[in-house]
């Protein structure tokens, strides 16, 4: 039931982020699949792909009634009719106006606007290890993790939602609900207790990692990131199976958190120096009373994906 925590480091090169694919496992599932040419770009509150004949937008904050994230996908062909619509407002400090697709479809419906938030990093050109096995990959150009979701349909049907646009239509997108997947997931070797350090490698913008925590035993990590001043850091948590809470405190000690869905913390740094992350797991929901064994042995961890932006 424990597994490391995995640090993978995205590399910076010019204005785009270019990664060898890895072709991710979860627990028994293997992805088959060939490579396909790919677009990826980091929002304060999500992200956006596009692979084929798609752009896929990934809110963090949106879920269904059983808690599962959603995300949508439109047709290229129907983005390819909206206009190219600029916002007056420039870009908050270190962070990106969205371009080509990806900006047309945000800038044209608010709704997507409001969800996302202006890009973090610029867009990301990679080669995307796509398949099928109990669901649909998409490798990120983020070490190893993927994205797994359901199926959609670009076309209309059950699974169809409207967006609707500033020039007062509306745009349908093929409804998925998905999960942040890396080959280390479900992995059993124990969670090491104490501080850890994220080494970020050089000219990298971002790490993702994940990792278990228990009700007893090891039931709290530490993480130390290295910064300087006037740096801007994001940091998500997504947590699986149960809450967990995090903080995150300045080189002085002050608590600094801005939170919102998965987002932990969003500011420009004060000082240079080391900043602490602290996830413990929450144990104050009761365990139900009438579980099988394997719901009894799951209460007692919880699991989370960290992913941190400093740029």
């Amino acid at each position: 039931m424990w597994h490391v925590p995995r640090f993978i480091a995205v590399k910076l090169v010019s204005t785009l982020l270019v990664f060898g694919a890895v072709i991710p496992v979860y627990q028994a599932e293997r992805m088959t699949g060939s490579g396909q040419a790919a677009t990826f770009q980091q929002f304060e509150h999500g992200f956006m792909i596009a692979i084929g004949d798609s752009v896929e937008v990934y809110p963090y904050g949106k879920k269904d009634q059983l808690n599962y994230h959603l995300a949508f996908a439109f047709s290229k062909k129907d983005i390819a009719l909206l206009a190219d619509s600029l916002t007056a407002n420039l870009p908050p400090t270190h962070d990106y106006q969205p371009t080509g697709d990806f900006g047309k479809l945000w800038s044209n419906s608010l709704p997507i606007m409001q969800d996302l938030g202006w890009a973090i990093t610029p867009p990301i050109a990679y080669t995307a290890d796509a398949g099928v096995a109990a669901g649909y990959f998409r490798s990120l150009p983020v070490g190893e993790f993927s994205v797994k979701t359901n199926a959609a349909s670009l076309d209309g049907g059950s699974d169809s939602v409207d967006f609707p646009l500033l020039n007062g239509g509306v745009l349908r997108a093929g409804q998925m609900i998905w999960r942040y997947v890396s080959p280390f997931s479900g992995n059993g070797v124990p969670q090491p207790c104490g501080a850890q350090r994220i080494q970020f490698e050089s000219g990298s913008y971002a790490v993702l990692l994940e990792g278990t925590l228990a009700k007893a035993g090891c039931t709290a990590v530490v993480f130390l990131v290295k910064a300087a001043a006037q740096q801007r850091m994001t940091i998500f948590l997504f947590d699986e199976q149960g809450p967990i809470i995090g903080a995150v405190a300045a080189p002085d000690g002050t608590n600094i958190q801005t939170p919102r869905d998965e987002t932990l913390a969003d500011f420009i740094l004060p000082a240079t120096g080391d900043y602490s992350i602290q996830l413990r797991p929450d144990f104050s929901e009761p365990e139900p009373l009438v579980k099988d064994k394997y719901q009894s042995q799951a209460f007692q961890y919880r699991y989370y994906t960290l992913l941190v932006v400093i740029r």
